[in-house]
């Protein structure tokens, strides 16, 4: 395991939680810990937590005392604490408290409830030191608990209080008594030899009851803490260590591979597998209802695009963790082929349509596994959700499968073009809408299936596979335009990119008389500016010509209406070249009213992944190099690419919220994309700017965020999110590196960076430079490869 030294200057990790890895963790009553280096009342390093907000707040702290003052507060240490080591559940922090005696702080979540830690003291010096030990635990309870007071259990003394439904019990090894101190605590004196190491153990509890507290305690300070660890690190043995000419971005690599470990929770009774949770802090964790039906989004279930991309973070340390979000998902298969869109651990369901997306996650998994037998048994059920996607029940009226079925499901937040909740959004209904970034995803399903079918033999899928896969191609190519270098959006009517248009506003009633014309034709949409339960007995009716030429005549009440917060919006069934009338009736008279033509040319990001799943021409590619991602007026930000270009009028990024963010899983699947096409060294410069908003973060917070700002180069959204951890796959696929499930390395392209790095994974190291790169095979087998010369590196077998 690698040692590192990181202080409160630099990026760092401070989240603690019960390893999923290594044993079930308790999804509706979970404690998540924070390691601080400072700070606090009084300033100490601690251990916190809230207990999922049972808490107002419970620290765990100690105090060093040396023919002196008890000293507690880092910055009076000698040398200043710094974290050595990272596991999911553990973490290791090194300091010392007075000149001559040195001390590692460890901390463990044993489990879900339990907490242990050791500190482990040396004396460096040549004369016997007294040495007395205090562990605090001071506990700030929710009404109705009281704080941490000492009593006497079993025959030990422990600390006992409650909060919530919890009784905490903390407890110190080695015959520890009460302090006389103001603050509660615990303590040992002892006399170290010179040159000698002594370890004091100390744990704490919160169960239920304070004899169960007891009992959990008891057996945590019973168990063989070398040979616990040491099986934490063999568990996570396959992690990637990555070392560049920039300690932050090694540091955010190690540490982003720890948070996503720390992410899975579970399995329960209504998920198979370990699932994810978007966030992981101390006031996460705790389900009032008992079963996590009560539980915030970021616990209730985690969307496919999410998934992957945390996926993809932790695919070299942990495959099988892969596996089972791939099978939580089709745990939730349906006889005809759908699979749920967003399962949750509680048995949460979101009653939409996944998005195409879960045969590329199997793809990955035996790219990095060669796990032939697994993809056996998921290649029928991911053929049977891909039919799904192109079915009859899906296709809309005009013979097209290319429309998203509602708004989460497309991610339309981001979307200027389809956003329908804040005033910015165009809130074009996405039911009438052809995605380019569909077209995008089920081709890249497809693809993936075909590639699977290859190493099966199932050749029989094939031809149907390439039919869709040319589909998507052709759907591709009708949405681009040269002139805006990218994919539009397009009316599932009349395949046209139409732009935006006010048709009338003002109060209702609303009246608008006259032969309005529409070139090209439009949909008409009509906002009201009310709760629903104040326009619920609104009447719209609409008389014009059709785009085709005939009469229309269309009539709504309340229910045609997507009702969002104080907003109702509905859209024309009918594409309109002419408006003959339109009335707006049954509101009060000081509702405002708003009869436009939604702007289909307004864009975003995602619009670009064609070129991801290798829909786009070589000429596109350049046009969206040049003329979308590069120029700093359209999508070339400081901190990467943002979710909607510059130019748009919703690009606002000193405004509180809005689609202005840098989002990683789009990063990384563009950047992708440039390296593929050629373009490396541009899709090095993208993870640059984006690894400095991520080791910022980390410095400022002790954590990931959820996104980045593209012109602060700074966190953005909820702290803690999985969403935000640091890129691994991307630095290795612009990097040219990518491990074989057979022990040996794939080496593509030449070195992008300005400086050597050294990748290591399971005894296999990569060194690259501009000179070339030596690879050392796990044998001690070596080869050094010329620039320009990449392939495949593996062990050279001796044959008789």
């Amino acid at each position: 395991m690698r040692t590192w030294s990181l202080g409160p200057e630099d990026p760092r990790l401070q989240r603690l939680a019960a390893d999923a890895l290594s044993g079930p963790t308790d999804y509706v009553n979970d404690h998540i810990w924070e390691v601080k280096l400072g700070g606090g009342r009084p300033s100490a390093l601690a251990a916190e937590t809230t207990y999922g907000r049972r808490a107002r707040s419970h620290r765990l702290f100690a105090g060093f005392n040396v023919n002196g003052p008890t000293l507690v507060d880092p910055s009076t240490f000698a040398r200043a604490p710094r974290f050595q080591a990272f596991l999911p559940s553990w973490r290791r922090v090194a300091f010392s408290p007075v000149e001559g005696i040195e001390v590692e702080a460890e901390y463990w979540v044993v489990t879900s409830h339990v907490l242990a830690g050791r500190f482990r003291l040396s004396n460096t010096t040549s004369q016997y030191q007294g040495i007395r030990v205090v562990l605090y635990a001071v506990l700030e309870p929710t009404d109705g608990g009281h704080a941490m007071q000492a009593q006497a259990r079993g025959g030990a003394n422990v600390l006992a209080g409650v909060t919530g439904n919890l009784h905490p019990v903390a407890f110190l090894a080695g015959g520890a008594v009460p302090t006389t101190g103001h603050l509660p605590g615990l303590e040992i004196t002892m006399d170290l030899a010179p040159h000698v190491t002594r370890p004091v153990t100390w744990c704490c509890a919160a169960e239920s009851n304070p004899g169960a507290s007891f009992e959990s305690v008891r057996d945590a300070a019973g168990r063989a803490w070398d040979a616990e660890i040491g099986r934490l690190e063999r568990l996570h043995s396959g992690r990637v260590e990555i070392h560049t000419g920039q300690p932050g971005w090694d540091a955010a690599f190690e540490l982003s591979q720890v948070a996503a470990l720390q992410s899975f929770v579970g399995p329960t009774p209504s998920a198979p597998s370990v699932s994810l949770v978007g966030t992981r802090s101390p006031d996460d964790g705790y389900s009032l209802a008992g079963d996590g039906s009560d539980y915030p989004e970021a616990w209730s279930g985690m969307d496919v695009d999410s998934t992957l991309y945390l996926a993809s973070q932790l695919m070299y340390a942990a495959p099988e963790l892969a596996k089972g979000l791939l099978d939580n998902f089709l745990s939730t298969q349906e006889a005809h082929g759908a699979v749920d869109g967003m399962p949750g651990p509680g048995g949460q369901r979101a009653a939409w349509l996944c998005p195409p997306r879960l045969a590329q996650l199997a793809w990955e998994i035996y790219r990095h596994t060669g796990d032939s037998d697994y993809l056996r048994s998921v290649f029928p059920r991911l053929l049977l959700f891909l039919n799904r996607w192109f079915s009859e029940q899906r296709a809309s009226p005009g013979g097209s499968n290319l429309c998203w079925d509602n708004l989460i499901q497309a991610q339309a937040v981001s979307r200027p073009a389809l956003a329908a909740g804040p005033e910015w959004g165009e809130a074009a209904d996405v039911r009438f809408v052809l995605s380019p970034d569909l077209a995008a995803h089920l081709a890249a399903e497809t693809h993936a299936l075909v590639e699977m079918s290859k190493v099966l033999g199932e050749s029989w899928a094939e031809v149907e596979l390439e039919r869709h896969w040319q589909a998507m191609k052709q759907a591709a190519v009708e949405s681009w335009s040269l002139k805006a270098a990218t994919f539009h959006y397009r009316d599932r009517e009349t395949k046209l990119a139409t732009g935006g248009r006010r048709v009338a506003r003002g109060n209702a009633p609303l009246d608008v008389r006259g032969k309005l014309t529409f070139d090209p034709p439009c949909r008409i949409q009509v906002r009201v500016s009310a709760p629903e339960v104040k326009a619920g007995r609104v009447r719209v009716s609409i008389e014009g010509m059709a785009w085709n030429g005939r009469r229309r005549r269309e009539q709504w009440a309340g229910k045609e209406f997507q009702w969002l917060w104080d907003r109702g919006i509905a859209t024309s069934h009918a594409v309109y070249s002419r408006l003959d009338r339109l009335r707006v009736e049954g509101l009060e008279t000081d509702v405002e009213v708003e009869v436009r033509c939604a702007d289909l040319l307004r864009q975003d990001l995602r619009l670009l992944l064609p070129m991801w799943a290798g829909l786009a021409e070589p000429d596109m590619v350049e046009a969206i190099m040049d003329r979308s991602l590069r120029p700093p007026d359209r999508f070339g930000r400081p901190g990467g690419w943002p979710t909607v270009p510059a130019d748009d009028r919703a690009y606002a990024p000193d405004a509180p919220g809005g689609p202005w963010v840098v989002e990683l899983p789009l990063q990384e699947m563009l950047g992708g994309a440039l390296v593929e096409a050629g373009y490396r060294a541009e899709a090095a410069r993208n993870l640059g700017q984006v690894m400095t908003s991520i080791t910022e973060s980390l410095k400022a917070d002790g954590d990931f965020s959820e996104a980045y700002h593209p012109e602060r180069l700074t966190g953005w959204g909820r702290r803690g999110h999985v969403q935000g951890i640091a890129p691994l796959s991307y630095f290795m696929h612009v990097a040219g590196v990518r491990f074989l499930a057979s022990g040996g390395v794939e080496l593509r392209g030449r070195h992008p960076f300005p400086w050597p790095v050294t990748i290591r994974w399971r005894g296999l190291t990569v060194q690259r430079t501009d000179e070339g790169t030596r690879v050392t095979l796990p044998d001690g087998q070596e080869s050094f490869v010329e620039p320009g010369m990449e392939g495949v590196v593996e062990r050279v077998r001796e044959t008789a």
